[in-house]
Protein backbone atom coordinates (compact mmCIF):
# COMPACT_ATOMS: atom_id res chain seq x y z
CA UNK A 1 0.00 0.00 0.00
CA UNK A 2 1.40 3.65 -0.41
CA UNK A 3 1.12 6.47 1.80
CA UNK A 4 -2.40 7.56 2.14
CA UNK A 5 -5.45 6.26 2.01
CA UNK A 6 -6.83 8.07 -1.48
CA UNK A 7 -3.84 6.69 -3.25
CA UNK A 8 -4.75 3.29 -2.46
CA UNK A 9 -8.39 3.65 -3.18
CA UNK A 10 -7.36 5.36 -6.81
CA UNK A 11 -5.88 1.63 -7.54
CA UNK A 12 -8.56 0.48 -7.24
CA UNK A 13 -10.61 2.51 -9.02
CA UNK A 14 -8.48 1.93 -11.82
CA UNK A 15 -8.94 -1.88 -11.49
CA UNK A 16 -12.79 -1.80 -11.01
CA UNK A 17 -13.63 1.23 -12.82
CA UNK A 18 -17.10 0.02 -14.01
CA UNK A 19 -17.96 -2.15 -10.64
CA UNK A 20 -20.48 -1.21 -8.42
CA UNK A 21 -19.09 0.15 -5.18
CA UNK A 22 -22.11 1.40 -3.70
CA UNK A 23 -25.30 0.36 -3.44
CA UNK A 24 -28.33 3.31 -1.44
CA UNK A 25 -31.54 2.71 -1.87
CA UNK A 26 -32.37 2.17 -5.36
CA UNK A 27 -29.21 4.49 -6.40
CA UNK A 28 -25.94 2.54 -7.54
CA UNK A 29 -22.82 3.94 -7.21
CA UNK A 30 -19.52 2.28 -9.45
CA UNK A 31 -16.21 3.11 -8.59
CA UNK A 32 -15.40 5.17 -11.04
CA UNK A 33 -18.66 7.80 -10.48
CA UNK A 34 -17.18 7.90 -6.59
CA UNK A 35 -13.83 9.13 -7.43
CA UNK A 36 -15.84 11.33 -9.55
CA UNK A 37 -17.88 12.23 -7.04
CA UNK A 38 -14.88 12.59 -4.40
CA UNK A 39 -12.79 14.75 -6.73
CA UNK A 40 -16.30 17.43 -7.42
CA UNK A 41 -16.51 17.29 -3.75
CA UNK A 42 -13.01 18.59 -3.11
CA UNK A 43 -13.25 21.13 -5.97
CA UNK A 44 -16.13 22.69 -4.16
CA UNK A 45 -13.81 22.71 -0.57
CA UNK A 46 -11.24 24.04 -2.06
CA UNK A 47 -13.33 27.07 -3.62
CA UNK A 48 -14.54 27.31 0.50
CA UNK A 49 -11.21 28.08 1.27
CA UNK A 50 -10.75 24.35 2.97
CA UNK A 51 -7.44 22.91 2.85
CA UNK A 52 -5.05 20.44 4.39
CA UNK A 53 -5.59 20.78 8.33
CA UNK A 54 -8.47 22.51 8.27
CA UNK A 55 -11.58 20.63 10.49
CA UNK A 56 -14.76 20.32 9.42
CA UNK A 57 -17.45 18.82 11.41
CA UNK A 58 -20.39 16.48 9.93
CA UNK A 59 -23.48 16.41 11.67
CA UNK A 60 -25.29 14.68 8.51
CA UNK A 61 -27.55 11.44 8.12
CA UNK A 62 -26.47 8.08 6.49
CA UNK A 63 -26.39 8.73 2.84
CA UNK A 64 -24.24 8.37 -0.37
CA UNK A 65 -23.13 12.60 0.18
CA UNK A 66 -21.79 11.27 3.41
CA UNK A 67 -19.21 8.97 1.87
CA UNK A 68 -18.01 11.49 -0.65
CA UNK A 69 -17.44 13.91 1.72
CA UNK A 70 -15.63 11.37 4.10
CA UNK A 71 -13.35 10.57 1.00
CA UNK A 72 -12.74 14.18 -0.04
CA UNK A 73 -11.36 15.09 3.18
CA UNK A 74 -9.70 11.77 2.83
CA UNK A 75 -7.90 13.19 -0.31
CA UNK A 76 -7.59 16.57 0.09
CA UNK A 77 -6.29 16.44 3.82
CA UNK A 78 -8.81 18.19 5.57
CA UNK A 79 -9.31 16.41 8.66
CA UNK A 80 -12.91 14.80 9.00
CA UNK A 81 -15.29 14.94 12.28
CA UNK A 82 -17.98 12.65 12.52
CA UNK A 83 -20.96 13.91 15.10
CA UNK A 84 -24.04 11.77 15.79
CA UNK A 85 -26.68 13.74 14.42
CA UNK A 86 -28.64 13.02 18.13
CA UNK A 87 -26.24 14.88 20.10
CA UNK A 88 -28.39 17.84 22.28
CA UNK A 89 -27.12 21.27 21.42
CA UNK A 90 -24.95 21.69 24.56
CA UNK A 91 -23.28 18.24 23.67
CA UNK A 92 -22.95 19.39 20.01
CA UNK A 93 -21.47 23.14 21.14
CA UNK A 94 -18.77 21.07 23.53
CA UNK A 95 -17.75 19.55 20.28
CA UNK A 96 -17.39 22.83 18.31
CA UNK A 97 -15.59 24.71 21.23
CA UNK A 98 -13.51 21.67 21.39
CA UNK A 99 -12.19 21.37 17.96
CA UNK A 100 -13.11 24.92 16.32
CA UNK A 101 -13.57 23.62 12.64
CA UNK A 102 -13.54 25.71 10.21
CA UNK A 103 -16.68 24.63 8.89
CA UNK A 104 -20.07 22.57 10.17
CA UNK A 105 -21.93 20.46 7.18
CA UNK A 106 -25.58 19.70 7.99
CA UNK A 107 -28.54 18.83 6.19
CA UNK A 108 -32.12 19.54 5.87
CA UNK A 109 -33.36 17.62 9.35
CA UNK A 110 -29.73 17.64 11.43
CA UNK A 111 -29.21 21.58 10.72
CA UNK A 112 -28.82 24.00 13.80
CA UNK A 113 -28.64 27.54 15.10
CA UNK A 114 -24.85 28.13 15.66
CA UNK A 115 -22.46 30.88 14.52
CA UNK A 116 -19.96 28.80 13.40
CA UNK A 117 -19.32 28.92 9.55
CA UNK A 118 -21.81 26.31 8.32
CA UNK A 119 -23.40 24.62 5.00
CA UNK A 120 -25.59 21.99 4.08
CA UNK A 121 -24.47 18.96 2.13
CA UNK A 122 -26.97 19.80 -0.88
CA UNK A 123 -25.13 22.84 -1.27
CA UNK A 124 -21.45 21.43 -0.96
CA UNK A 125 -22.35 18.77 -3.39
CA UNK A 126 -23.48 20.55 -6.21
CA UNK A 127 -22.13 20.85 -9.71
CA UNK A 128 -21.35 17.20 -9.28
CA UNK A 129 -19.76 17.01 -13.19
CA UNK A 130 -16.76 16.04 -14.65
CA UNK A 131 -14.25 17.68 -12.06
CA UNK A 132 -11.53 20.09 -14.12
CA UNK A 133 -8.06 20.03 -12.96
CA UNK A 134 -8.03 20.29 -9.39
CA UNK A 135 -6.26 23.77 -8.41
CA UNK A 136 -4.50 23.82 -4.65
CA UNK A 137 -5.17 19.93 -4.02
CA UNK A 138 -2.64 19.17 -1.26
CA UNK A 139 -0.27 16.53 -1.18
CA UNK A 140 -0.99 14.23 1.87
CA UNK A 141 1.09 12.06 3.71
CA UNK A 142 0.45 8.81 6.02
CA UNK A 143 1.52 10.91 9.46
CA UNK A 144 -1.41 13.59 8.45
CA UNK A 145 -3.83 13.56 10.77
CA UNK A 146 -7.28 12.73 8.70
CA UNK A 147 -10.19 11.93 10.96
CA UNK A 148 -10.66 13.13 14.76
CA UNK A 149 -13.16 10.42 16.54
CA UNK A 150 -14.54 11.91 19.70
CA UNK A 151 -14.67 8.90 22.25
CA UNK A 152 -17.87 7.27 23.33
CA UNK A 153 -17.72 9.43 26.81
CA UNK A 154 -19.54 6.49 28.79
CA UNK A 155 -16.87 7.45 31.58
CA UNK A 156 -16.30 11.23 31.10
CA UNK A 157 -15.94 13.79 28.46
CA UNK A 158 -14.89 13.09 25.35
CA UNK A 159 -11.52 13.50 23.77
CA UNK A 160 -10.83 13.92 19.92
CA UNK A 161 -8.55 10.70 19.03
CA UNK A 162 -6.42 12.13 16.07
CA UNK A 163 -6.46 9.50 13.79
CA UNK A 164 -3.48 9.53 10.98
CA UNK A 165 -4.01 8.63 7.46
CA UNK A 166 -1.70 5.93 8.69
CA UNK A 167 -3.39 4.27 10.95
CA UNK A 168 -6.30 4.02 8.79
CA UNK A 169 -4.41 2.46 6.43
CA UNK A 170 -2.46 -0.39 8.56
CA UNK A 171 -5.87 -0.97 10.20
CA UNK A 172 -7.71 -1.56 7.16
CA UNK A 173 -5.15 -3.63 5.42
CA UNK A 174 -4.87 -5.78 8.95
CA UNK A 175 -8.58 -6.52 8.37
CA UNK A 176 -8.77 -7.14 4.82
CA UNK A 177 -5.73 -10.09 5.55
CA UNK A 178 -7.60 -11.30 8.52
CA UNK A 179 -11.24 -11.66 7.50
CA UNK A 180 -9.84 -12.47 3.29
CA UNK A 181 -12.04 -9.81 1.75
CA UNK A 182 -11.87 -9.40 -1.50
CA UNK A 183 -13.39 -7.68 -4.99
CA UNK A 184 -15.86 -11.14 -4.42
CA UNK A 185 -17.22 -9.52 -0.91
CA UNK A 186 -20.59 -7.82 -0.72
CA UNK A 187 -20.92 -5.94 2.62
CA UNK A 188 -24.59 -5.46 4.04
CA UNK A 189 -24.10 -1.75 5.79
CA UNK A 190 -26.82 -0.70 8.97
CA UNK A 191 -24.18 0.30 11.17
CA UNK A 192 -24.25 4.50 11.79
CA UNK A 193 -21.32 6.31 9.75
CA UNK A 194 -20.52 8.17 12.87
CA UNK A 195 -17.96 5.76 14.78
CA UNK A 196 -15.29 3.85 14.08
CA UNK A 197 -17.32 0.16 13.30
CA UNK A 198 -19.16 1.65 10.37
CA UNK A 199 -17.00 4.15 9.28
CA UNK A 200 -13.87 2.64 9.01
CA UNK A 201 -14.47 -0.83 9.47
CA UNK A 202 -17.45 -1.21 6.90
CA UNK A 203 -16.01 1.50 4.32
CA UNK A 204 -12.43 1.31 4.15
CA UNK A 205 -12.12 -2.50 4.35
CA UNK A 206 -14.48 -3.09 1.52
CA UNK A 207 -13.74 0.06 -0.75
CA UNK A 208 -9.82 -1.01 -0.65
CA UNK A 209 -10.53 -4.57 -1.83
CA UNK A 210 -13.40 -3.87 -4.63
CA UNK A 211 -16.13 -5.17 -3.23
CA UNK A 212 -19.77 -3.44 -2.69
CA UNK A 213 -21.46 -2.37 0.02
CA UNK A 214 -25.37 -2.19 0.20
CA UNK A 215 -25.83 0.79 2.55
CA UNK A 216 -28.78 0.84 4.49
CA UNK A 217 -30.54 4.37 6.13
CA UNK A 218 -31.66 2.46 8.96
CA UNK A 219 -31.48 -0.35 10.77
CA UNK A 220 -34.21 -2.70 9.92
CA UNK A 221 -35.08 -6.03 11.39
CA UNK A 222 -37.56 -7.35 8.42
CA UNK A 223 -34.78 -5.29 5.73
CA UNK A 224 -32.11 -7.08 7.22
CA UNK A 225 -32.92 -10.46 6.95
CA UNK A 226 -34.04 -10.17 3.15
CA UNK A 227 -30.69 -8.55 2.35
CA UNK A 228 -28.51 -10.74 4.27
CA UNK A 229 -28.94 -13.41 1.22
CA UNK A 230 -27.54 -10.59 -1.12
CA UNK A 231 -24.16 -10.09 0.79
CA UNK A 232 -21.15 -12.60 1.69
CA UNK A 233 -20.34 -10.00 4.86
CA UNK A 234 -22.50 -8.45 7.56
CA UNK A 235 -21.13 -6.22 10.38
CA UNK A 236 -23.69 -5.23 13.51
CA UNK A 237 -23.49 -4.98 17.06
CA UNK A 238 -24.78 -7.39 19.90
CA UNK A 239 -28.06 -5.35 19.98
CA UNK A 240 -28.43 -5.86 16.06
CA UNK A 241 -27.97 -9.41 16.53
CA UNK A 242 -30.49 -9.80 19.52
CA UNK A 243 -32.97 -8.34 17.55
CA UNK A 244 -32.50 -10.21 14.47
CA UNK A 245 -32.38 -13.59 16.23
CA UNK A 246 -35.89 -12.80 17.89
CA UNK A 247 -37.30 -12.84 14.45
CA UNK A 248 -39.36 -15.65 13.36
CA UNK A 249 -38.30 -15.18 9.67
CA UNK A 250 -34.81 -15.59 10.19
CA UNK A 251 -33.02 -18.84 9.50
CA UNK A 252 -30.17 -20.79 7.23
CA UNK A 253 -31.94 -20.21 4.05
CA UNK A 254 -31.84 -16.10 4.55
CA UNK A 255 -27.85 -16.27 5.47
CA UNK A 256 -26.50 -19.37 3.21
CA UNK A 257 -24.92 -16.87 0.87
CA UNK A 258 -22.81 -15.12 3.93
CA UNK A 259 -19.89 -15.89 4.51
CA UNK A 260 -18.55 -13.97 8.13
CA UNK A 261 -21.63 -12.45 10.43
CA UNK A 262 -19.13 -10.02 12.47
CA UNK A 263 -19.58 -8.49 15.53
CA UNK A 264 -18.11 -5.89 17.75
CA UNK A 265 -18.26 -2.69 20.21
CA UNK A 266 -19.99 -4.39 22.85
CA UNK A 267 -19.24 -8.01 24.24
CA UNK A 268 -21.45 -10.54 23.07
CA UNK A 269 -23.14 -13.04 25.98
CA UNK A 270 -22.29 -16.92 25.29
CA UNK A 271 -26.06 -17.21 25.10
CA UNK A 272 -26.81 -15.06 22.06
CA UNK A 273 -24.23 -16.82 20.34
CA UNK A 274 -25.37 -19.81 20.73
CA UNK A 275 -28.90 -18.60 19.61
CA UNK A 276 -27.86 -17.13 16.50
CA UNK A 277 -25.35 -20.80 15.50
CA UNK A 278 -28.77 -22.41 16.08
CA UNK A 279 -30.82 -20.60 13.69
CA UNK A 280 -28.17 -19.77 10.87
CA UNK A 281 -25.41 -22.33 11.18
CA UNK A 282 -23.12 -19.50 11.35
CA UNK A 283 -20.82 -19.05 14.43
CA UNK A 284 -20.33 -15.57 14.83
CA UNK A 285 -16.92 -13.47 14.61
CA UNK A 286 -15.90 -11.54 17.77
CA UNK A 287 -13.34 -8.82 17.66
CA UNK A 288 -12.34 -5.81 19.60
CA UNK A 289 -11.53 -2.17 18.87
CA UNK A 290 -11.43 1.10 19.96
CA UNK A 291 -11.65 5.13 18.99
CA UNK A 292 -8.11 5.51 19.51
CA UNK A 293 -6.91 2.36 17.35
CA UNK A 294 -9.41 1.09 15.09
CA UNK A 295 -9.93 -2.64 15.42
CA UNK A 296 -7.05 -4.35 17.78
CA UNK A 297 -8.07 -8.28 17.34
CA UNK A 298 -9.87 -10.23 15.77
CA UNK A 299 -10.70 -14.32 16.10
CA UNK A 300 -9.84 -16.19 12.43
CA UNK A 301 -12.50 -17.08 10.52
CA UNK A 302 -11.36 -20.74 10.45
CA UNK A 303 -10.43 -20.58 14.51
CA UNK A 304 -12.88 -18.64 16.57
CA UNK A 305 -13.16 -19.16 20.41
CA UNK A 306 -16.32 -18.10 22.18
CA UNK A 307 -16.28 -15.60 24.41
CA UNK A 308 -12.89 -13.75 23.39
CA UNK A 309 -12.07 -11.50 21.07
CA UNK A 310 -9.87 -13.09 19.13
CA UNK A 311 -5.55 -12.49 18.31
CA UNK A 312 -4.32 -9.49 17.96
CA UNK A 313 -4.04 -8.40 14.34
CA UNK A 314 -0.18 -7.98 12.28
CA UNK A 315 0.02 -4.25 12.99
CA UNK A 316 -0.66 -4.11 16.78
CA UNK A 317 0.42 -5.98 19.95
CA UNK A 318 -1.25 -6.48 23.19
CA UNK A 319 0.16 -7.00 26.59
CA UNK A 320 -1.35 -7.72 29.94
CA UNK A 321 -0.05 -5.66 32.91
CA UNK A 322 -0.47 -5.17 36.32
CA UNK A 323 -1.04 -2.33 38.23
CA UNK A 324 2.25 -1.90 39.25
CA UNK A 325 3.29 -2.01 35.43
CA UNK A 326 4.67 -5.13 34.87
CA UNK A 327 3.62 -8.18 32.46
CA UNK A 328 0.80 -10.92 33.90
CA UNK A 329 1.38 -14.46 32.89
CA UNK A 330 -1.37 -16.19 30.82
CA UNK A 331 -5.18 -16.30 32.06
CA UNK A 332 -4.60 -13.74 34.49
CA UNK A 333 -6.84 -10.44 34.50
CA UNK A 334 -4.49 -7.24 34.08
CA UNK A 335 -4.89 -4.14 32.48
CA UNK A 336 -4.63 -3.96 28.54
CA UNK A 337 -2.10 -2.11 26.80
CA UNK A 338 -1.36 -1.86 22.77
CA UNK A 339 1.26 -0.82 20.35
CA UNK A 340 1.30 0.00 16.49
CA UNK A 341 0.80 1.43 13.48
CA UNK A 342 -2.79 1.33 13.78
CA UNK A 343 -2.68 2.88 17.62
CA UNK A 344 -3.67 6.78 17.34
CA UNK A 345 -0.57 8.87 18.48
CA UNK A 346 -2.95 11.10 21.01
CA UNK A 347 -5.82 13.42 21.73
CA UNK A 348 -6.15 16.60 20.33
CA UNK A 349 -5.36 19.21 22.63
CA UNK A 350 -4.53 17.29 25.50
CA UNK A 351 -0.87 17.22 26.42
CA UNK A 352 -1.96 16.29 29.92
CA UNK A 353 -4.20 12.68 28.97
CA UNK A 354 -1.75 11.88 26.59
CA UNK A 355 1.15 11.97 29.13
CA UNK A 356 -0.92 9.73 31.41
CA UNK A 357 -2.31 7.48 28.30
CA UNK A 358 0.96 6.19 27.39
CA UNK A 359 3.67 4.29 29.48
CA UNK A 360 7.36 5.53 28.89
CA UNK A 361 7.76 2.78 26.70
CA UNK A 362 4.88 4.35 24.12
CA UNK A 363 2.43 1.67 24.94
CA UNK A 364 -1.46 2.91 25.15
CA UNK A 365 -3.66 2.16 28.07
CA UNK A 366 -6.76 0.96 26.85
CA UNK A 367 -8.51 0.94 30.05
CA UNK A 368 -9.96 -2.12 28.78
CA UNK A 369 -8.87 -5.21 31.51
CA UNK A 370 -8.95 -8.65 30.42
CA UNK A 371 -6.51 -11.72 29.75
CA UNK A 372 -4.94 -13.69 27.31
CA UNK A 373 -4.87 -17.81 27.31
CA UNK A 374 -2.60 -19.81 26.10
CA UNK A 375 -2.93 -19.35 22.12
CA UNK A 376 -2.85 -15.74 22.59
CA UNK A 377 -6.61 -15.10 22.73
CA UNK A 378 -8.13 -11.91 24.11
CA UNK A 379 -11.28 -12.10 26.81
CA UNK A 380 -12.38 -8.87 27.81
CA UNK A 381 -13.53 -8.40 31.19
CA UNK A 382 -14.65 -4.85 31.20
CA UNK A 383 -13.55 -1.06 31.82
CA UNK A 384 -10.98 -0.96 34.82
CA UNK A 385 -13.23 2.34 35.66
CA UNK A 386 -15.89 -0.51 36.23
CA UNK A 387 -14.42 -2.70 37.85
CA UNK A 388 -16.19 -3.07 41.56
CA UNK A 389 -14.13 -3.70 44.59
CA UNK A 390 -16.85 -5.05 47.35
CA UNK A 391 -15.51 -6.34 50.72
CA UNK A 392 -11.74 -6.71 49.06
CA UNK A 393 -12.93 -8.41 46.09
CA UNK A 394 -12.99 -7.74 42.54
CA UNK A 395 -16.19 -8.17 40.22
CA UNK A 396 -16.51 -7.27 36.65
CA UNK A 397 -19.53 -6.24 35.85
CA UNK A 398 -19.72 -8.82 32.71
CA UNK A 399 -19.22 -11.50 34.24
CA UNK A 400 -22.61 -10.78 36.22
CA UNK A 401 -24.34 -9.74 33.24
CA UNK A 402 -23.54 -12.88 30.94
CA UNK A 403 -24.90 -14.93 34.17
CA UNK A 404 -28.15 -12.80 34.30
CA UNK A 405 -28.47 -13.16 30.93
CA UNK A 406 -28.89 -16.74 31.17
CA UNK A 407 -32.02 -16.50 32.73
CA UNK A 408 -34.88 -16.85 30.20
CA UNK A 409 -36.85 -14.30 31.81
CA UNK A 410 -34.41 -11.57 31.64
CA UNK A 411 -34.20 -9.60 28.65
CA UNK A 412 -31.63 -7.01 28.88
CA UNK A 413 -29.09 -6.09 32.39
CA UNK A 414 -26.60 -3.80 33.11
CA UNK A 415 -24.19 -4.07 36.59
CA UNK A 416 -23.09 -1.01 38.47
CA UNK A 417 -21.19 -0.46 41.69
CA UNK A 418 -22.86 1.41 44.56
CA UNK A 419 -21.02 3.35 47.53
CA UNK A 420 -21.89 0.95 50.81
CA UNK A 421 -19.86 2.35 54.10
CA UNK A 422 -19.30 -1.71 55.24
CA UNK A 423 -17.84 -2.87 52.11
CA UNK A 424 -16.73 -0.01 49.98
CA UNK A 425 -19.04 -0.73 46.85
CA UNK A 426 -22.00 -3.66 46.35
CA UNK A 427 -23.23 -4.68 43.55
CA UNK A 428 -26.70 -3.61 42.05
CA UNK A 429 -28.17 -4.87 38.65
CA UNK A 430 -30.51 -3.55 36.61
CA UNK A 431 -32.98 -5.64 34.63
CA UNK A 432 -35.22 -5.38 31.81
CA UNK A 433 -38.12 -8.65 31.94
CA UNK A 434 -39.62 -9.93 28.43
CA UNK A 435 -42.60 -9.59 28.54
CA UNK A 436 -45.42 -11.13 30.62
CA UNK A 437 -43.29 -12.46 33.16
CA UNK A 438 -41.31 -11.90 36.63
CA UNK A 439 -38.23 -12.78 38.22
CA UNK A 440 -39.43 -14.95 40.57
CA UNK A 441 -36.43 -17.97 41.36
CA UNK A 442 -33.49 -15.24 39.98
CA UNK A 443 -31.68 -14.79 43.24
CA UNK A 444 -32.05 -18.86 43.27
CA UNK A 445 -30.86 -19.01 39.85
CA UNK A 446 -27.98 -16.74 40.88
CA UNK A 447 -26.41 -18.45 43.94
CA UNK A 448 -26.20 -21.91 41.41
CA UNK A 449 -24.21 -19.83 39.06
CA UNK A 450 -21.79 -17.36 41.19
CA UNK A 451 -20.05 -16.94 44.28
CA UNK A 452 -21.80 -14.91 47.00
CA UNK A 453 -20.08 -11.77 46.52
CA UNK A 454 -20.66 -11.86 43.41
CA UNK A 455 -24.15 -11.76 44.04
CA UNK A 456 -26.14 -8.48 43.25
CA UNK A 457 -27.09 -6.96 46.71
CA UNK A 458 -30.52 -5.38 44.94
CA UNK A 459 -31.67 -6.19 41.35
CA UNK A 460 -34.07 -3.40 40.19
CA UNK A 461 -36.32 -3.58 37.18
CA UNK A 462 -36.65 -1.04 34.94
CA UNK A 463 -37.94 -0.46 31.44
CA UNK A 464 -34.69 -0.03 29.10
CA UNK A 465 -30.41 -0.10 29.74
CA UNK A 466 -28.77 3.01 28.63
CA UNK A 467 -26.72 2.82 25.92
CA UNK A 468 -25.05 5.02 23.50
CA UNK A 469 -25.19 4.48 20.05
CA UNK A 470 -23.35 1.37 19.53
CA UNK A 471 -24.80 -0.77 21.96
CA UNK A 472 -22.51 -0.03 25.40
CA UNK A 473 -23.99 0.46 28.38
CA UNK A 474 -24.00 4.01 29.97
CA UNK A 475 -23.09 3.15 33.55
CA UNK A 476 -22.60 6.91 34.94
CA UNK A 477 -26.74 6.64 33.83
CA UNK A 478 -27.30 4.04 35.98
CA UNK A 479 -24.84 5.58 39.02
Amino acid sequence: MTDNFYNNFFNVVKNFPEKIALEFHGLSVTYLKLDNSVRCLENNLIKLGLRKGDRIIVSIQKSLEYIYLYLSCLKSGVIFIPLNPEYSDGEFNYFIDDCNPKMIVFDEKTIRKTTHNKILIAELCQDNKEPQIIEGSSVVSEKDPAVFIYTSGTTGKSKAAVISQKNILKNAADLIERWQISSFDSLLHVLPLFHVHGLFVGLNTILLSGGTILIKRNFSVKETIEDLSKCSLFMGVPTIYKRLVESDILNTENTKNTRLLISGSAPMSVDLHEKIYSKTGHKILERYGMSEAGMITSNYIDKKKIGTVGVSLDSVEVRIMSDSEKIIGKNIVGNIEIIGHSVFNGYWNQPEKNKESFTKDGWFKTGDMGYLDEDNFLTISGRSKELIITGGYNVYPKEVEDVLMQFQKVHDCAVVGRNDHDLGEVIIAYIVLKENTGMDNLFTFLKKKLVKYKIPKEIIKVEKIPRNAMGKIVRSSLK
